[in-house]
């Protein structure tokens, strides 16, 4: 898939992720549905604490996998799995970097 940045914020604070579309979500599709279709996509080898399940959206949108590290900055095992709003993505021409 695409390679995609975004910048999103929590108690005030901005972050840009970078990450890879591994799915995409056709309108009025709840993601979890399509979840449930994908046997590769399960909990073994992805993180899904930080997707916003959300309510169906009303056009095309993207589930996007991000590599996350360690506090130590050891990369992670799983990659995290994101929904983030089709406004926000930009995709990277060239390997985005961090």
């Amino acid at each position: 898939g695409d390679q995609v940045t975004w910048t999103s914020g929590a108690n005030g604070i901005m972050r840009t992720k970078i990450g890879t579309v591994i799915l995409v979500v056709p309108p009025n599709m709840p993601v979890r549905r399509l979840l449930e279709t994908r046997a590769d996509l399960n909990h073994q080898n992805y993180d899904f604490g930080r997707l916003d399940y959300g309510y169906n959206r009303r056009a095309e949108s993207y589930l996007v996998a991000v590599s996350m590290v360690t506090a130590t900055g050891k990369p992670r095992r799983r990659q995290t799995l994101y929904w983030p709003h089709v406004g926000l993505l930009q995709k990277c021409e060239a390997p985005c970097h961090d």
